[in-house]
């Protein structure tokens, strides 16, 4: 009896500890969480042709013994519709059937799911998470016709999270099995900024005024096209694709004392699209690395020496920014049946981008600007090229 009551002691407190570890998680996610929206939206719409003259004649209601109001408010308001709608006003008469009449009775579905949330888990770092989903379908009836199933055709849309997974693989078990996921299998994309780096190390703060880290990432999967057919059921699904972008992967913006900016960040793009007829998998592919100088001279015309003008509020500023990009493009074609890829496309590119802004006065704003892409081909189909533009634009803002 003591041994039992030791093990029902233990018990009880393996169980009350579980108990308060899950009250303390759920406490930290709402300490962490600065704000939470959900939407959700439905809407349908109904077509129907063929009314007879005496229904609808006088403000879109007509009136008869037998069922009143016809087509009846329900329907004039929006509140009544669809196949059913359409088989009750066959059975009143109210709609002309013959086979010379082939326009087909419409109906539309759609459904919006969305939600954000903000969560602040440490100080300086803020994650914004969004989940959509929308799925927009059509159905075409033609009821002049008996026995005649509706045909349905529409698009699909929803956020997801892939990494790490064969996408290739997942988009055909996916289109074969579920090409629709429900809505608990919204998954979030997410935005993440952090700035807190001066606070863990206030030494940072004698070289700069701001320190900012960023990544972000989205996935979506599309179904871009399907539809039926009168004497086929199944959904015919033309095409899907999965996009994944890490924009950026990894982002950092730095502000020194002396007002030069300085920026890197690291972006990726990897989009796979399904097409079910050629049963080929269209696989693009881009990596791009960026860096970027920027200096801000704060009232050139008074370091110059050079008078201000009459409005001594305006200030003088000097904006240059220098930008180098290299990207790397590349796209594959992988057949199904034979287990055979091969490369499509793809490039190699380079770009410079300089501008330097100048505020002259409050209504009259100059800029200089250089630009230059040079492209070299993966491929043997396609040339080396390579552009450059510059000049000179002025801005004359009657507004200010």
């Amino acid at each position: 009896e003591k041994a039992s009551a030791k093990r029902k002691g233990k018990l009880t407190k393996q169980g009350d500890s579980a108990w308060d570890n899950a009250l303390m998680l759920t406490a930290r996610m709402l300490m962490m969480t600065r704000s939470l929206q959900v939407n959700y939206k439905a809407s349908d719409d109904s077509y129907l042709p063929s009314f007879r003259p005496n229904a609808g004649d006088v403000f879109g209601q007509g009136n008869t013994s037998a069922f009143g109001l016809a087509p009846g408010l329900g329907f004039a308001f929006g509140l009544d519709g669809g196949e059913d709608f359409t088989r009750r006003a066959i059975e009143r008469d109210w709609l002309i059937v013959c086979d010379s009449l082939t326009t087909p009775a419409v109906y539309n579905h759609t459904t919006d799911f969305s939600y954000q949330a903000t969560l602040e888990p440490l100080p300086g770092l803020k994650i914004n998470l969004t989940g959509t989903r929308r799925h927009s379908e059509r159905r075409s009836h033609q009821f002049m016709f008996e026995n005649l199933e509706p045909t349905r055709g529409g698009s699909f849309q929803q956020t997801t999270i892939v990494m790490g997974k064969d996408v290739g693989k997942m988009l055909t078990e996916r289109v074969k099995s579920d090409p629709f996921p429900s809505f608990g299998s919204t998954l979030p994309n997410w935005t993440m900024r952090y700035d807190g780096l001066m606070q863990l190390f206030p030494k940072l703060t004698r070289w700069f005024k701001t320190i900012t880290l960023n990544h972000a990432y989205t996935s979506t999967y599309n179904v871009g096209n399907y539809q039926s057919f009168p004497d086929d059921a199944r959904l015919q699904i033309s095409s899907a694709s999965i996009t994944q972008n890490f924009a950026p992967l990894v982002g950092l913006n730095l502000t020194m004392r002396n007002n030069i900016t300085a920026k890197a960040e690291y972006k990726t793009t990897d989009c796979q699209t399904l097409n079910t007829s050629t049963s080929t998998i269209s696989h693009n592919l881009s990596r791009d690395f960026t860096l970027g100088l920027g200096y801000k001279i704060v009232n050139l015309n008074k370091r110059l020496g050079l008078p201000d003008g009459k409005n001594r509020s305006i200030s003088h500023d000097l904006n240059m920014k220098l930008d180098v990009t290299y990207k790397m493009q590349e796209a594959r074609l992988a057949r199904l049946l034979t287990q055979f890829s091969e490369a499509t496309s793809g490039n190699r590119a380079w770009a410079i981008r300089f501008s330097a802004d100048y505020q002259m006065s409050r209504m009259l704003t100059f800029k200089l600007y250089y630009n230059r892409q040079s492209n070299q081909p993966l491929v043997s189909t396609s040339y080396a090229t390579s552009n450059s533009d510059f000049g000179l634009t002025m801005s004359f803002s009657l507004a200010r």
